[in-house]
């Protein structure tokens, strides 16, 4: 049992999907009209919630920042150390290369 509050940055309002995981695997959606600042999505299960999903198939294009549009119960370090990891090397191979 729990409640999720997603916010919505901006002005413009598009509607969303949103997808909860549970701690077995389980995954439950709600759809979001976009309406309001703000969007209450309550929770009923026997597992408890760890990752929360805006736009889980990213088909808004127009979100100039994707990182905002998840969140996480669980510490999730290693992708984002990897994506940095990448970065700093197209910016060496940038550098050496034509």
């Amino acid at each position: 049992m729990g409640r999720v509050v997603v916010y919505r940055h901006g002005t413009l309002e598009l509607p969303v999907d949103i997808e909860l995981t549970c701690e077995d695997g389980t995954r439950q959606r709600q759809h979001w009209d976009g309406h309001g600042f703000t969007h209450n999505v309550d929770y009923a299960g026997p597992s408890p919630i760890v990752t929360v999903s805006v736009d889980p198939e990213q088909r808004i294009l127009l979100d100039d920042d994707l990182s905002n549009n998840w969140l996480s119960t669980k510490t999730v370090r290693a992708p984002r150390d990897f994506e940095r990891g990448l970065y700093l090397a197209q910016l060496l191979l940038g550098a050496v290369g034509p």
